[in-house]
């Protein structure tokens, strides 16, 4: 379940397309858009956040090409809309349905978060949002330095952004470094969790609190 904001309505016209340009499957039944606000959102009129849908249900696409992929779109890009948001690609991916599911579910799955914004001292109250069972949750670092949340929620795979190098007659990859434009860092307010923790060398450098990414892949543009 991918979680952004505003309406891409052409969300599934270019995940088509673009599953075309690849080669890979495209079964229209399994790429679903929902709207937990209950009516169809408007569109960002920025055109960002449209270009963003794009991209996330695209390269989810492209590393899960049989899954079934939700697109979930919060009526707005304020904390309000995207947190139940949240709560509703949980549901999704645990039963189907956006409302709470029956006790004994079994389904199991990813919620994705490519957005973020700065820390505040009580981002912890929202880390809740990502304790569901079953659900593994992944958000963004961000496209500038610095430390964003929900990245920096214990509770979340905060994913970063690399540089690649390649041979321009073999395509080989030559090296891969932080991209300069990546987020990461240490938080200034969620303490370091027992799985950094318990590595002396990266809980020397973190001093007792958060420190982000967990993992990187190619960012760039």
């Amino acid at each position: 379940a991918i979680v952004d904001a505003y309406d891409d309505p052409n969300a599934a016209a270019d995940l088509e397309a673009f599953s075309a340009q690849l080669g890979l499957a495209f079964a229209a039944g399994k790429f679903h858009v929902v709207y937990p606000g209950g009516i169809e959102p408007p569109v960002d009129p920025s055109g960002g956040w449209e270009i963003e849908e794009s991209l996330d249900i695209e390269y989810a696409h492209a590393m899960a090409p049989d899954a079934t992929l939700y697109l979930v779109e919060a009526n707005s890009n304020l904390d309000s809309d995207l947190y139940p948001a949240v709560q509703a690609a949980s549901n999704l991916v645990l039963c189907g349905s956006m409302t709470a599911c029956p006790a004994g579910s079994k389904g199991k799955g990813e919620v994705s978060m490519s957005w973020g914004g700065g820390e505040f001292p009580a981002e912890a109250s929202l880390d809740s949002f990502f304790t569901t069972p079953g659900v593994v949750y992944l958000a963004a670092a961000g496209d500038s330095p610095g430390v964003i949340y929900p990245c920096a929620s214990p509770n979340v795979v905060c994913a970063g952004g690399t540089s690649t190098a390649r041979n321009e007659n073999t395509g080989n990859l030559i090296q891969e470094i932080a991209w300069s434009d990546a987020g990461g860092g240490v938080s200034f307010y969620e303490p370091i969790p027992g799985y950094q923790a318990g590595n002396r060398g990266i809980a020397r450098q973190l001093g007792g609190y958060r420190g982000v990414p967990d993992i990187s892949a190619d960012s760039n543009p």
